[in-house]
C-alpha cells in the first residue's frame, strides 16, 4: 500500500447497522489519497466480519485490526499506531462524511502554513447545508482552547470533524480506558498544533442515537469529571483566562452529573457535585464570557438543592 496523505480511523463496536453507510461515505470522497483503518473493538455482532470484507475487497486502501474491548480511546490509539498518512482524521462507525470532507480539510491544511489541526462543523441531519463560501478562522492554540472550554459555537472538543497533522500524536495519545477522552485530549493536541484553523462549513454527519453512551446513565459518565479535572490541572490552565474557561467547562460537567446522579440515587456523587457547584457559582457569575446556560445554573443554585434539581430537569 502506497503511503497515503490521509489516514481515516474508524473505531467500531457493534455497529453493523451503520458501518456500511460510514465506509461507503469514505469511499465516495472527492479526495482519493486516503487509507481507511477499521478497528473492531471486540464486537459481538457482524461488525468484525464486515471490517474483514471491506479490507479483503480493497486491500490497497483498507486495513483492519481487532482488539478486545479497549474502548473508544484504545481503539483510536490502535488506529493511530497503524496509520501511515501525513494527516489523521477520526470517524465514528455510526456517523459519516459528506463527499467533500477530506478535500476541503486537506485544502485548509495545505493553504495555511503551520496549521496543525483543521476543524469543520457537523450536523444531525442527513444532508449538509450548501456553503457557497465557508468562513475560515485562524487561532493560536491558547485562543482555540479558551473558546472551546467556554463552549462557543463552532469550537468542538470532539475528536471527529477534525484533520490532524500526524506528529500531533507522537507520544501524545488518548487516555486508554477512559470516556470523555476527547475533552481531556483536545488541549494537549491543540498545544502541539501551531495554528488551529476552523471552518464553519458542515462536513460531518453525527447520527443522533437515543441509546448512545451520552444519552444513558452508566458509571462511565463520571469520567466527565475526570476529564475536566485533568484539564484544570494542565499547566496551560494554571493562570489567567484559560483557568477561568476551564472552570466554566468543569461547572457544566459537575452540574450535568449532579442532575444525573440525583436521578439514579447516587447520593454521595450528587453531594460531591453539589459542593463543587456551590463553591464555584460566584466565580461563574463573575465571568462575563461564561455561556448563558452555565450562568442560569449558577443563579438557580441559590434557590437551594431541591429547587435546582426540579427547575433544571424541566428546562
Amino acid at each position: 500500500m502506497a503511503k497515503p496523505k490521509i489516514s481515516v480511523i474508524v473505531p467500531t463496536y457493534n455497529a453493523e447497522d451503520y458501518l456500511a453507510e460510514c465506509v461507503e461515505s469514505i469511499k465516495a470522497q472527492t479526495f482519493d489519497d486516503w487509507e481507511l483503518i477499521l478497528i473492531d473493538d471486540g464486537s459481538t455482532d457482524r461488525s468484525a466480519a464486515l471490517c474483514l470484507e471491506y479490507a479483503d475487497a480493497m486491500p490497497h486502501k483498507i486495513r483492519t485490526a481487532r482488539v478486545e474491548r479497549l474502548g473508544l480511546s484504545g481503539a483510536r490509539n490502535t488506529g493511530i499506531r497503524m496509520a501511515s498518512g501525513d494527516y489523521i482524521t477520526f470517524v465514528d462507525a455510526d456517523d459519516k462524511l459528506f463527499p467533500h470532507t477530506l478535500e476541503r480539510l486537506s485544502a485548509i491544511m495545505d493553504a495555511e502554513q503551520g496549521c496543525g489541526i483543521a476543524i469543520s462543523q457537523y450536523t444531525q441531519t442527513e444532508h449538509a447545508p450548501f456553503n457557497k463560501t465557508a468562513h475560515i478562522g485562524i487561532y493560536t492554540p491558547e485562543e482555540a482552547i479558551l473558546r472551546t472550554l467556554y463552549q462557543e459555537k463552532t469550537f468542538l472538543s470532539s475528536a471527529w470533524a477534525k484533520l490532524y497533522r500526524r506528529d500531533i500524536f507522537d507520544n501524545n495519545l488518548f487516555s486508554d480506558g477512559r470516556y470523555y477522552e476527547d475533552l481531556e485530549f483536545f488541549p494537549r493536541a491543540y498545544l502541539r498544533a501551531g495554528k488551529i484553523v476552523i471552518s464553519d462549513e458542515v462536513l460531518y454527519y453525527y447520527r443522533p442515537n437515543p441509546a448512545s453512551f451520552i444519552n444513558t446513565w452508566s458509571e462511565r459518565r463520571t469520567d466527565a469529571l475526570w476529564a475536566v479535572e485533568s484539564v484544570m490541572a494542565m499547566p496551560v490552565a494554571q493562570g489567567g483566562a484559560i483557568k477561568k474557561a476551564a472552570l466554566s467547562r468543569a461547572f457544566s460537567a459537575y452540574f450535568n452529573i449532579f442532575l444525573l446522579a440525583t436521578k439514579v440515587n447516587r447520593k454521595a456523587l450528587a453531594d460531591s457535585c453539589w459542593k463543587f457547584i456551590v463553591s464555584n457559582r460566584s466565580a461563574i457569575l463573575a465571568d462575563r464570557r461564561v455561556r448563558l446556560k452555565n450562568k442560569l445554573g449558577a443563579i438557580i443554585s441559590y434557590l437551594g438543592r431541591d429547587l435546582t434539581e426540579k427547575i433544571a430537569n424541566k428546562c
